[in-house]
């Protein structure tokens, strides 16, 4: 069990997040990731100089993961001293496997995430990430191939729910709102008897191994 102290978390408010509330979640991931050494050095080495275009980067990816219907968006809020409620973290668990929600071919929601794809595609033509490397932009997806097979062996991974996105914002990180994020998708892969995944980034094993996520 993940021990963590009343006082932290007792201000904090988990819930599904609101459209709305993108470019607020946008910007907490801008900030959550920006010196990880993969999408902050590696993938934006232009950040400095360029950090809206940073958060333009994840408003792109949320856009595109709010219209997948195997994704449970959440949001962390908490109370500033007007009483107004502050997105402080996001995580996005995708539930992945025979499981998942099935889009049948006539369903409008079949052409949204086609649709998503488009807008971001030209907006990305007019507003170009002057804070990446062009040439190291599909890394993640490119190096997929070389640890995929932890996600199909042994079969009992098939089933799962994959956090695909975690960030907290860095004045808020340390009181456990990550890991009340995390504890979501933990809770309902135990509901339906299945594993919960994340691929780690560098220097965060620690925190993961805390609430249950084991190395493959």
């Amino acid at each position: 069990m993940l021990h963590v102290p009343v006082a932290s978390i007792m201000n904090v408010t988990i819930r599904s997040a609101r459209f709305k509330e993108q470019h607020a979640m946008a910007s907490v991931c801008g900030k959550a990731w920006f010196d990880e050494d993969l999408f902050g050095r590696v993938m934006h080495p232009h950040r400095d100089q360029y950090p809206g275009d940073v958060n333009m980067f994840w408003l792109r990816k949320l856009r595109e993961k709010w219209v997948d219907r195997n994704n449970e968006i959440l949001v962390a809020t908490v109370s500033d001293e007007s009483e107004t409620k502050n997105v402080v973290g996001v995580a996005v668990w995708k539930r992945e496997g025979s499981g998942r929600r099935k889009v049948s071919r006539t369903s409008p929601y079949r052409i949204l995430p086609y649709l998503s794809r488009l807008y971001n595609a030209v907006h990305a033509f007019f507003h170009p990430n002057r804070a990446a490397d062009p040439a190291l932009a599909s890394i993640l997806s490119d190096s997929f191939p070389y640890f995929s097979h932890h996600f199909t062996t042994p079969a009992s991974r098939q089933e799962r729910y994959f956090l695909d996105l975690l960030g907290v914002s860095p004045a808020y990180q340390g009181r456990g709102i990550g890991a009340k994020l995390v504890r979501w998708g933990i809770d309902a892969a135990d509901r339906e008897g299945i594993c919960a995944a994340v691929i780690g980034s560098h220097g965060n094993d620690g925190f993961t191994s805390v609430l249950g996520l084991m190395r493959w």
